[in-house]
């Protein structure tokens, strides 16, 4: 394990760990070995990221050097906080301009040969309700004036799963 986390990231070594250690977990409950050889290992520390945001005339010029029709996606991600999928799966009956707020409760999946779909977030914690700020109800609302949302049909719930209607931002 040494070697290997001088030369991998320390979230890395944790993934391989964990799962090396299940291997040897099911190998000693089918009695195939005594003990596992991963107990008691001490992985390297992960160094928490620090996130600097960036500035308002950064996000102002990232938006400015958008073309128009992208330019709310921009907008919504600064000002809410919602991930890519999050906001790429964004459709308008999620949007509540009186109560100024977004419900979060899918995101757009994209899988190497399947067609995108929508499904759940990832966890529970992810299913949420969004204030949205007043620069993010106004981008959005010249956002639906010059593009409104595009009515498609799509999968709900995973790659196979059944076609419904939808209006993406």
């Amino acid at each position: 394990v040494r070697r290997l986390s001088e030369s991998l990231a320390p979230s890395t070594v944790k993934v391989v760990h964990g799962i090396v250690a299940a291997i040897f977990k099911v190998a000693v409950s089918d009695r195939r070995i005594t003990a596992s050889p991963c107990v008691g290992i001490r992985l390297p520390r992960e160094e928490p990221r620090r996130v600097i945001p960036p500035t308002t005339d950064q996000v102002h010029a990232l938006i400015n050097a958008l073309p128009e029709r992208y330019q709310a996606a921009a907008i919504v991600a600064a000002g809410t906080g919602l991930r890519q999928g999050e906001i790429f799966g964004l459709t308008d009956d999620r949007i509540d301009f009186l109560r100024r707020s977004v419900r979060v409760d899918r995101q757009l999946i994209v899988v190497q040969g399947h067609e995108p779909f929508l499904a759940p977030p990832k966890t529970r914690r992810s299913h949420r309700s969004v204030p949205l700020p007043s620069v993010v109800l106004d981008g959005l609302a010249a956002h639906f004036k010059s593009f409104p949302p595009v009515a498609v049909t799509i999968r709900l719930g995973g790659p196979s799963a059944d076609l419904v209607p939808a209006r993406l931002v």
